[in-house]
């Protein structure tokens, strides 16, 4: 079993001196998507979606809560502005949404980052698809190039931001989503979605309530998400390993790494401000 020196050796350059108080974590939740994909294109060393595709295609997939298991694939096109989030997930009192760039523009995106193995892009899970919006939880969506396989992973262990009995139904969407998009696929790849329940069967949480903490867990999801992908960027490994790496350490070593990597990230934030 590997020890906690072991497990956070490869993150130590990216961490750094300092506590993430209360304007880190704050700067943190509050990152606008121009600035977060610059990051994590910076970190997964990946094109960033925001340059190429300024003005995007998108899709609109749901699942209706009276016919769970007869979800709709996609119901409507349509175009905007890539300035927010590229995939969010939103519910009314009938129905949860996928919002997504289009099969065409992700195939597109993916063959010009084939040679990385894994790339990520992040989930922006809203609470309701009518009014509003006021609270907001940080998810990813990882591809294993090696693999061929795509997984959606909420740094929470299991995703009930839409309630206990509905966790099920964003995979549901996601592998809908992905057998289409397996149907506009121009090269041989054919991507298979891995639902939460096979990789992480334990529902191994990284974004937990530290007790005693500097400050409460608000924003964690999102540092936790980024952080996420890039050790699996660093260290190569599984993604089945990687959580139950990360997932196996004490509060108060997750917290540790959590703070220094919270303080280092928010610099290559301030850093690339300066520069843009």
């Amino acid at each position: 079993m590997s020890s906690y020196s072991d497990i956070i050796q490869p993150l130590i350059p990216w961490m750094d001196e300092g506590v993430c108080d209360l304007t880190i974590n704050q700067e943190l939740a509050s990152m606008k998507y121009s600035k977060l994909d610059l990051i994590i294109s910076f970190l997964m060393d990946q094109t960033l979606l925001i340059n190429i595709y300024k003005f995007s295609s998108f899709c609109t997939c749901k699942i209706d809560f009276d016919k769970p298991n007869n979800p709709e694939q996609i119901i409507n096109y349509f175009s905007r502005p890539l300035s927010e989030w590229p995939i969010v997930i939103q519910k009314s009192s009938e129905s949860i949404f996928l919002e997504i760039i289009s099969p065409d523009i992700l195939n597109n995106w993916l063959s010009l980052n084939s040679k990385s193995r894994y790339l990520a892009i992040p989930v922006s899970l809203n609470q309701d698809y009518s009014i509003s919006l006021n609270s907001a939880h940080a998810c990813i969506l990882i591809f294993d190039n090696a693999l061929s396989e795509v997984y959606f992973f909420d740094p929470n262990g299991s995703t009930t931001f839409f309630g206990f009995d509905n966790k099920v139904l964003l995979d549901e969407l996601f592998v809908k989503y992905f057998d289409n998009l397996n149907s506009h696929q121009s090269s041989s790849t054919t991507w298979s979605f891995i639902k939460q329940n096979i990789y992480n069967p334990k529902e191994l949480c990284l974004n937990r309530l530290f007790l005693g903490s500097l400050i409460e867990n608000s924003g964690n999801c999102l540092i936790t998400m980024i952080l996420f992908a890039h050790f699996l960027r660093i260290t190569q490994t599984s993604l089945n390993q990687a959580i139950n790496l990360l997932g196996s350490l004490t509060d108060s070593e997750l917290i540790t790494i959590i703070n220094g990597y919270s303080v280092g990230i928010c610099k290559i934030g301030k850093n690339y401000s300066k520069k843009n």
